[in-house]
Formats: C-alpha cells, structure tokens, sequence
C-alpha cells in the first residue's frame, strides 16, 4: 500500500470480456471495480488519495476474446496511482 499512501489519486478501471450483454458487462466491470475500492478502503483507510472508478465492460482489450484464456486476461480490475511532484 505505500504506492497507495503516496499517491493524490487513485483509479480503478474495472474491465470485462467481449461475451454476453453491454449492460451485464458494464454492470460487472463497475462490481469489480467498486469490490476493489473497498478493498483498498479496508486496508487502508487512512488513504487521503482520490479514488475514482473508470468502469467499462468490453473495452479495452488486452488479449483475443476468441479462447477462453484470452478472455480471462481481459476480466480484470487496472489500478492507477497518481502523484503531483514527487521525488
């Protein structure tokens, strides 16, 4: 968690697969990400960072969605801890 305790933003990006409906895909990604957050919250909740969540079922592949490893690799949760300054 020290990226985390450094950071003045975080964001959460939940991502899904290409299969199955938009809206059942959105809904998940933003699960994921929110269950994330939570996470994040428990650990540290002195954490005074922003966090934001950037949910978005299929988009933003990182694999084919045509075998079923490919889509596991895309269902997944991306966090980005930002910092002004630094050292």
């Amino acid at each position: 968690m020290g990226d985390a305790k450094k950071a003045n933003r975080i964001v959460i990006s939940g991502r899904t697969d290409a299969i199955g409906d938009v809206n059942v895909n959105q809904a998940l990604a933003m699960a994921r990400a929110l269950a994330v957050r939570d996470r994040i919250r428990t650990i540290a909740p002195d954490i005074s960072a922003t966090i934001a969540i950037d949910a978005k079922g299929r988009c933003c592949f990182v694999a084919s969605n045509s075998d079923e490893d490919g889509r596991a690799r895309n269902r997944r949760v991306e966090i980005v801890f930002m910092a002004v300054g630094g050292a």
